[in-house]
């Protein structure tokens, strides 16, 4: 692995490294730390390079996460009026909640569905409080049970923008990925399709996947095994897989690489945070994390954890939209193309071919091991 790490990297053309403003080349400063490291890592900015470094490699062409509208946030701030006028009086919150939700009405899913959403997920969670679901899922539930009765519930966020959100099903971005080099060479057998692995959650449209997320019972608070293996190394790679996919059938066209965003979404035990990869300058994927926030039992403390991941999720979506219309605005202008030979197409672009991603084996099939 290291010879091909080595190959990959001599490959770069110098000129198109990202330079930093005190001459340090991105790449050649993550190369000389991973060229030393026995084990596959994602790359820890904080010991490659000086805070003043850092800092200039996190502010670099800083896309926010999209805002959604003033009407889900206006419902937003009534729940947060409400929550915090409470008297500790957990039962009378959950109804007076639910009344104020009831006082909306039907809300359309065709002309508001952001609302319609947030108004129903709301409607729901507050059902989870009522009978303790929350609670028993917390202490005695699986993983199955924290996807089946938490998680999904998101999921229905991207119904209206027709985003298939496939659970346990491999994905499309990662098996191209891993088998792009099966070629008929004349030396050797076609090489055997590799299988790819399974995320918890594929967000996919049209042939595009924008988005994964890996689940998993909460172990340790954080520094489980599965937890710091799925959160740190397989979800960031499928995310790559994503981001090199999807810019490959998009001709590699460098102002689509700049602008494009995949999100990772981190759902273990009832704590959630969102990863976000983008390309900001040179060769350099990088990948940005909100904080962690955990939904609490306790319906009183939903400020501090269930609201946040309630946003979270929408501009999350919003996010995963604006890519999605960045990649259709691009392919419906290549229809305008003259239809030639492959390498006689789109010579007046500017085009940026990101480095293979390195593989790694495979996530062993679910409950086939215990972490510690």
């Amino acid at each position: 692995m290291k010879e091909e790490y080595k190959r990959t990297f001599e490959a770069l053309d110098d000129d198109k490294k990202w330079s930093l403003d005190d001459g340090t080349k991105v790449e050649d400063t993550m190369y000389a730390y991973g060229v030393i490291c026995t084990y596959e890592q994602r790359q820890v900015l904080e010991i490659c390079f000086t805070p003043s470094q850092l800092q200039q490699i996190k502010s670099a062409n800083n896309k926010p996460l999209c805002e959604y509208d003033e009407s889900c946030k206006n419902m937003f701030s009534m729940f947060s009026r409400i929550i915090k006028d409470a008297k500790n009086h957990e039962e009378e919150l959950i109804d007076e909640l639910w009344e104020r939700l009831a006082e909306f009405g039907l809300i359309s899913p065709r002309k508001f569905y952001n609302l319609h959403w947030l108004q129903r997920t709301m409607d729901y969670i507050l059902d989870l409080y009522r009978f303790k679901v929350l609670e028993w899922v917390q202490k005695n539930g699986s993983e199955t049970d924290f996807i089946n009765r938490v998680w999904t519930i998101l999921d229905q966020l991207f119904d209206d923008i027709m985003v298939e959100t496939r659970r346990d099903n491999v994905s499309v971005a990662t098996t191209f990925i891993d088998n792009e080099d099966r070629a008929v060479t004349g030396m050797a057998a076609i090489a055997a399709k590799v299988t790819s692995i399974r995320p918890d959650l594929v967000l996919y449209k049209n042939g595009f996947e924008y988005g994964v997320a890996e689940c998993g019972k909460g172990d340790d608070e954080g520094i489980g095994k599965k937890e710091v293996e799925e959160t740190n190394l397989h979800c960031p790679k499928v995310m790559k897989s994503m981001f090199l996919h999807t810019t490959s059938k998009c001709d590699n066209n460098e102002d689509v690489t700049r602008k494009l965003q995949i999100i990772g979404f981190s759902h273990f035990d009832l704590r959630m945070k969102v990863l976000v990869m983008d390309n900001p300058d040179g060769y350099v994927c990088r990948i940005r994390s909100t904080p962690q926030y955990k939904i609490s039992t306790v319906p009183s403390n939903m400020l501090s954890g269930l609201l946040p991941i309630l946003k979270l999720t929408l501009r999350s979506k919003l996010t995963v939209q604006s890519s999605i219309k960045l990649v259709h605005d691009y392919l419906i202008s290549a229809e305008d193309n003259e239809p030639d030979l492959r390498d006689a197409m789109g010579g007046n672009k500017t085009r940026l071919v990101l480095p293979q991603l390195q593989r790694s084996p495979n996530k062993k099939p679910k409950n086939s091991k215990h972490y510690p």
